[in-house]
């Protein structure tokens, strides 16, 4: 990683190499383990009669952008708050959230494969 000085702005340049040091930083600085709980809270004191459906509309897209950035523990646990919310007897619903959460598991799981063999 570079730090270059240009007119007193700090701009960092990465590698591919850096790029498990970024994944963590998103796991661990910007979406702490409890970001579930937070969201949650931030949108009861938005939208304090929001249904459970637009709730989970809402989860889903965060747990889509945590996916996308790599952040796969947190983007299942998005998605395990769906399943909560989500009522027993619509079974169609539930295969279809479990599909996403496996997905989730499995990418964490080939990138921590991946992370053991390059090291």
């Amino acid at each position: 990683m570079e730090i270059s000085f240009l007119k007193n702005n700090y701009s960092l340049n990465y590698t591919k190499d850096d790029f498990n040091f970024y994944q963590q930083r998103i796991s661990d600085k910007i979406a702490p383990a409890d970001s579930v709980e937070i969201v949650q809270k931030v949108i009861k004191e938005l939208e304090p009669n929001i249904s459970a459906s637009d709730e989970n509309k809402i989860f889903f897209k965060i747990g889509k952008i945590f996916e996308n950035a790599g952040a796969f523990q947190n983007a299942g646990k998005f998605y395990e708050k769906i399943k909560q919310n989500i009522p027993q007897q619509k079974t169609k619903k539930h295969q279809d959230i479990d599909f996403d959460i496996e997905r989730v598991i499995r990418k964490d799981f080939e990138q921590y494969r991946k992370n053991e063999w390059e090291a």
